[in-house]
């Protein structure tokens, strides 16, 4: 996970806070890191479904849409969602106006 930590930051954090991540990450190399989400070998995609649908404890971060919503900044997120509203990196519901 300190993979996904560290590309939140230079890809979405940093940004949301108007820094280029530049100023502060020279490089990152990543390994093996879920960077698409995780998913399992068996099950037909019901084990995903399941895991996304009810939370069970917070593992539904770890599904394509909210690995999505971690490592894009708020204007991308809001670009592409339906509406005015999106979650923040914290996964709290936040308004966008801009």
């Amino acid at each position: 996970m300190g993979d996904l930590v560290c590309r939140c930051l230079v890809q979405k954090i940093l940004p949301d806070l108007g820094r280029d991540p530049a100023d502060w990450v020279a490089k990152l190399f990543t390994y093996g890191a879920p960077h698409g989400g995780i998913t399992f070998d068996a099950g037909f995609g019901l084990l995903e479904r399941l895991r996304d649908r009810t939370g069970i404890n917070g593992a539904e971060i770890f599904g394509p849409e909210r690995t999505y919503e971690y490592l894009t900044p708020c204007r991308r997120t809001h670009e592409r969602g339906s509406g005015k509203v999106f979650r923040d990196h914290l996964g709290d519901t936040v308004s966008w106006s801009g």
